[in-house]
């Protein structure tokens, strides 16, 4: 019998299958966990270095960059388990945190999390790109539908004193959205951004996918859930045109203008949470998500994930092979305020 509160230790053991992915910040690798009789659990090994990534540690001592090491660590260990209790059917789970020491470099913290066999955004919208072809409307609505409902969750997340715990993705974009042979739209990444935040000199350098950036992280300010809203906006965009926004006489050119049969409705959606006042955005990402649902189940049908399952077969024949392809060629960076690069990820 065991009382509340008592601790169970027990050791797990990962063999590593396959890099899918590598940048500046780390590689993620397919793992299987091995358990007791042959218990084996496919998972995703996210290894986030430490060591030398700020221009200025080639000058500090071998003291001070320990202590930048272990605070990064700390920063990594925190922000995993604010979002570790993230459950929710669009995010990918995260199931615990640990570091590795390897033989003459820093400490390397990893994360181990659901394993998502697919293609990520970029690569489903690189190949439309490649064939010139439109993601179908009500898909693509659909995608970026399940991506805000997903948020939703992430932002309305309270402690226990019921406060809220002002969780925001800060990098939302195509290689940060899986989805799965079965159809599943995942976020993944939760939390990395904001370590990474943390990783460099407050006031000087800021975090994410340039392109998907919402203004007010130009600025490199604490931001709130209509920046990933923002960034959301542009990812639809994307999906709707194969291309990002373009302005004109200082106005965003909506949706339809590169793609006729698009609705006004759906036009207004995309820019109203593409504005670059956040007090001109969506209030909250709930109406964001009702209004994209709107748009594609106003008949009162429309897609599901077993729509998009069988559009992914149709597009990748061979996708019960893929990776997931966690980052693909497109890279979380640490910008200088000036615009020059400074970290990729």
């Amino acid at each position: 019998m065991f009382n509340l509160g008592d601790k169970i230790r027990y050791p797990l053991e990962f063999t590593i299958v396959e890099k899918i992915a590598e940048g500046g910040m780390g590689e993620v690798y397919e793992a299987i966990i091995h358990g007791p009789e042959g218990f084996e659990k496919r998972a995703a090994l996210k290894f986030v270095r430490s060591g030398l990534i700020r221009s200025d540690e080639s000058e500090m001592t071998s003291e001070e960059r320990t202590v930048l090491q272990s605070e990064f660590l700390l920063r990594l260990v925190n922000e995993a388990k604010l979002v570790s209790n993230l459950i929710h059917t669009h995010i990918v789970q995260i199931y615990f945190l640990g570091t590795l020491e390897r033989t003459g470099d820093f400490p390397e913290g990893f994360i181990a999390m659901e394993y998502v066999n697919g293609v990520n955004l970029r690569s489903f919208l690189d190949r439309h790109l490649f064939d010139n072809i439109f993601v179908p409307l009500d898909l693509g609505i659909y995608i970026a539908s399940r991506v805000a409902r997903a948020l939703e969750y992430a932002h309305t997340r309270r402690d226990k004193e019921n406060q809220p715990l002002g969780i925001v993705h800060r990098d939302v974009s195509p290689t940060n959205i899986l989805l799965s042979t079965e159809g599943v739209v995942k976020l993944s990444d939760f939390g990395i951004a904001r370590a990474l935040f943390f990783r460099t000199t407050p006031h000087e350098y800021m975090v994410g996918k340039r392109r998907y950036m919402a203004p007010e992280q130009h600025d490199n300010v604490e931001v709130d859930f209509r920046a990933d809203i923002f960034s959301l906006g542009l990812v639809l965009y994307e999906i709707l045109t194969n291309r990002l926004p373009v302005r004109e006489d200082g106005k965003t050119v909506p949706p339809s203008h590169f793609r006729k049969e698009t609705p006004p409705e759906v036009d207004r959606i995309v820019l109203r949470a593409i504005a670059t006042e956040k007090d001109q955005r969506y209030g909250d990402t709930g109406a964001f998500a009702s209004d994209l649902e709107h748009a594609i189940y106003d008949k009162g049908y429309g897609p599901t994930f077993v729509t998009l399952a069988k559009y992914l077969h149709k597009v990748f024949p061979q996708i019960e092979d893929e990776a997931p392809r966690v980052g693909g060629e497109e890279k979380t960076v640490v910008f200088r305020t000036d615009g020059t690069r400074f970290l990729d990820t």
